[in-house]
Formats: structure tokens, sequence, C-alpha cells
């Protein structure tokens, strides 16, 4: 599905315009343990891929900037953090519970999801699908 959404310190997220590169996109929230329990690996598995295009997007569902930016800015977060409010956007992608990962290949493919609190390996995992040609390493 499209997925566009505010992006906290301004400017929005569009995955249309990343078309070409994998995309791990991860709906989460600051209200949700195992979320923020993420977010340092995945901020390192962010920097640690980047070279080879990764771009990883959290879209933090039923939450606000206020919210949100000091979390992120807490974390030094290197990718970019969009808002989904309403969770309208969550529902169009069937993240139903929150964390929620899609892997998604250069040609926009989804190759890999995961569901709930997920750790390296995992994580691993679903880079592995969308990064051909690399070996990820938990």
């Amino acid at each position: 599905p499209t997925l566009t959404a505010p992006q906290v310190g301004g400017g929005a997220i569009d995955l249309a315009a990343l078309l070409g590169k994998p995309i791990w996109v991860v709906f989460t929230g600051t209200y949700c343990p195992s979320c923020r329990d993420e977010y340092p690996m995945m901020n390192s598995l962010a920097a640690r891929y980047a070279d080879t295009g990764l771009v990883v997007v959290a879209i933090h569902v039923r939450e606000g900037e206020q919210t949100v930016a000091p979390f992120v800015s807490s974390l030094n977060v290197v990718f970019p953090v969009g808002l989904d409010e309403d969770g309208s956007r969550a529902r169009t992608w069937d993240a139903a519970a929150l964390p929620v990962h899609y892997f998604i290949d250069a040609q926009g493919v989804v190759r890999d999801a995961a569901l709930g609190g997920i750790g390296r390996d995992v994580m691993a995992r679903g880079l592995q699908a969308i990064l051909p040609g690399v070996t990820v390493k938990p």
C-alpha cells in the first residue's frame, strides 16, 4: 500500500519517493515497551547498512510530535520517524498490534514481515530478504 506521513521535525515521509531502495518500515509507539526496546537495535542496523541504500522508517501510531520528538531525540535516532496520529496508516497496512515490521525490497515488494517485539536475529532475517548480495549479521 501507499504510505505518506508527516515526519517528526518537518517534511513528510513518502514511500513512493523511496522506490529503488530497500526499506524497513516499523509501525511503533512510545507507549509500547517492546517498541521502545527495539529502537537501539534498529538504530544500530540502520547505521551499519546505510551504505547499502537501506532506509529505515518508523511510524508512530496514535501519537503526536510532542511525545515522539523528545523520545527519538533522546536516542539519537538516525532514520526518519513519521506520525500516524489517527491510526489510519496502520489500519491500511494491517498493523493491528504493535510493533509490526515490514521489509520491502527495492522494487517495492514486501519480502518479509514480523509482528511483536523482535530481536536482532529476526531483524537480520528481514534485512537479508531485502539486501541481496549483502551478508547481514545480527
